[in-house]
């Protein structure tokens, strides 16, 4: 039970002696990540390429932004792109209904996940490890919530080991900030989400 690069160079020379070379560099860096992973305007769930632990989630138009969002989604993961890589930020919009829980899963896969959770209904932020999609509660840090309100949670993984996970609410001031070292390091998983309590996601980002 829980609670909880390109270079591209043409050259054209005609005939009359007139050459005219164009030479065209473009250095472009491809992390092999979008910055949106899911915004949810397929207008269903679960949306393309995503699996459900279990079935659960239903399609809000109530949103942040766009016309379509969700609520309360049951554990569901996407394997691509991988969230599990040092200075991966990843982020979602969550508004908070009346109490429960959001859980933000990074390095995710069938086998489980690591979770940032915002947890409304016992006051606080914290981060999990969810091994087969079970829960083992780690460090915590007191947080008020509003109900109603949009906050955006964000975490950012360093060091190898070491996830910050943090609260802004919708004006972009930080609310609250948890950090956990994971021994275990990163296994190059994507992400998940899970909520129950009326809580609704939109625009789920990496960077």
């Amino acid at each position: 039970t829980d609670t909880d690069t390109d270079t591209d160079t043409d050259t054209d020379t005609d005939t009359d002696t007139d050459t005219d070379t164009d030479t065209d560099t473009d250095t472009d860096v491809d992390t092999g990540m979008d910055d949106v992973i899911e915004d949810f305007e397929e207008g269903v769930w679960p949306a393309t390429d995503w699996t459900e632990v279990s079935s659960g989630g239903a399609i809000s138009t109530d949103c942040y932004e766009g016309d379509y969002c969700l609520s309360d989604p049951s554990w569901t993961y996407l394997t691509s792109p991988s969230t599990a890589e040092d200075g991966v930020v990843l982020s979602a919009w969550v508004r908070i209904g009346s109490g429960g829980r959001a859980y933000l899963g990074f390095d995710s896969s069938a086998g489980g996940t690591k979770s940032f959770v915002a947890a409304p209904n016992t006051g606080d932020i914290r981060f999990q490890r969810n091994i087969s999609y079970s829960y083992e509660e780690l460090t915590t840090e007191p947080t008020t919530f509003v109900d109603g309100d949009w906050y955006r949670m964000e975490v950012v993984l360093s060091g190898g080991t070491t996830a910050d996970g943090y609260l802004y609410d919708s004006s972009g001031s930080l609310v609250s900030a948890v950090t956990e070292t994971y021994s275990e390091g990163w296994g190059g998983g994507g992400v998940a989400i899970r909520s129950f309590g009326e809580l609704t996601w939109d625009y789920i980002t990496a960077e």
